[in-house]
């Protein structure tokens, strides 16, 4: 009898598993490549993965040629008060399924996607008049949007509230084990834009 051939599909560590063995190179300017193939950036990025797939995949391609081995989601505003700043709030899952489908297609079975999700865009209690429900639950929404069969993590990007990113975090742990980053940026005097250090 002779033996069965050896298996063609890569299977990868999982992402966990994967950042024990060491570094991992992720890419990153999603937003700035895609306006440079002419989206505006006041136009909604999400809508992209749906009108505009060849060219959202063709960031990803070129992403992963530079060396990436993961990919973030075009989902960096994908959540209920950005996409309702273009009354297209209702078409959340929409874009979370395509965007993650797209990237996924590009990465292949041996790298990963973590799916990005970026600051609401609105100012939250006390400073603001949203409450800190209204923000974990914004963040809930946009987690179970994604198939976790299809991504590997979610990534939350560019918070300069460290209490909203506590509350996203809240809102994600609450619906989903996947890992989880938490990046909030600083300014040249090693605060974010709220006055916090890190």
């Amino acid at each position: 009898m002779n033996p069965s051939p050896p298996s063609a599909v890569t299977t990868r560590l999982n992402l966990s598993q994967r950042l024990q063995a060491g570094p991992l190179v992720m890419d990153g300017a999603m937003g700035t490549l895609l306006n440079e193939r002419g989206i505006p950036f006041n136009e909604c990025f999400e809508l992209a993965n749906v009108e505009r797939k060849a060219s959202v995949a063709e960031v990803h391609r070129a992403l992963l040629d530079a060396g990436a081995q993961g990919l973030h989601t075009n989902t960096f505003g994908l959540n209920r008060f950005r996409l309702s700043g273009h009354r297209l709030h209702r078409r959340l899952p929409e874009f979370a399924e395509a965007a993650a489908n797209v990237a996924r297609e590009v990465a292949g079975a041996e790298n990963y996607v973590i799916a990005s999700l970026g600051p609401t865009g609105v100012a939250m209690e006390p400073i603001g008049r949203v409450a800190k429900a209204e923000v974990r639950q914004a963040f809930i929404e946009s987690a179970r949007a994604f198939d976790p069969s299809v991504i590997d993590g979610i990534s939350l990007e560019t918070f300069s509230d460290l209490f909203e990113l506590v509350e996203a975090v809240r809102g994600i742990r609450s619906v989903s084990d996947l890992p989880l980053f938490a990046h909030f940026t600083v300014t040249g005097t090693g605060t974010t834009l709220m006055g916090a250090y890190p």
